[in-house]
């Protein structure tokens, strides 16, 4: 992934911070400095790729970070955690691209799935003027293979992509099908996170 935004699009390598396999608390100082750097000029894509989990007691999704118990629910990262880190980011658009187990449940928590228009390339000018926060997901409530197929499409279209803008919607749009049609079983989600904005900015 980071090959190809570094290649392919203006993703410059030292703005990319890669944390690999990472603690909680690593994760939460990554936002952190994150918040610390950005402005309403610049943009954001967070890209998590791990373990997740449901909690159906709690009906509440999370990331399970290194250091995490499997078993401990108190040592995993709730969804309401990771919006709560995104609200604080004061960046003009964010957008989260997870690939986990239940990842699908960021748009449970806060977050609003909402129809893909179908026109998405000619809504770009306006959509570039008005503050994002969306994620796009590998599957819905479900667990996703580890061979993953969303990663596979995902890539691949971004590689072979000749247009000047690509939306994240546009690339969801292309990708769903691809994914769906595959042996994964899985179903990609795509959405605004309504709660990751910040109070004013609903008005």
């Amino acid at each position: 992934l980071k090959k190809v935004l570094t290649e392919k699009y203006t993703f410059e390598e030292g703005n990319i911070e890669v944390i690999r396999n990472p603690t909680g608390d690593e994760i939460l100082t990554a936002f952190e400095k994150i918040s610390e750097k950005l402005t309403e000029n610049d943009n954001l894509l967070i890209f998590y790729a791990g373990h997740g989990k449901f909690d159906q007691k709690r009906d509440a999704g999370y990331w399970v970070p290194r250091n995490a118990s499997w078993v401990k629910p108190t040592t995993w990262l709730s969804n309401s955690t990771i919006v709560e880190q995104i609200r604080g980011i004061g960046s003009k658009h964010t957008l989260l691209i997870s690939d986990a187990c239940y990842s699908g449940s960021i748009l449970m928590s806060g977050g609003e799935s909402r129809a893909i228009r179908n026109n998405a390339n000619m809504n770009i000018a306006n959509n570039m003027k008005r503050q994002s926060r969306k994620a796009m997901t590998s599957g819905a409530m479900t667990e996703v293979p580890g061979k993953s197929d969303f990663m596979k499409f995902l890539i691949r279209e971004l590689d072979e992509n000749e247009e000047r803008f690509l939306s994240a919607e546009d690339l969801y749009i292309t990708i769903k099908p691809a994914i769906m049609s595959g042996d994964s079983g899985t179903e990609p989600k795509f959405g605004a996170i309504k709660s990751a904005k910040r109070s004013e900015e609903h008005t």
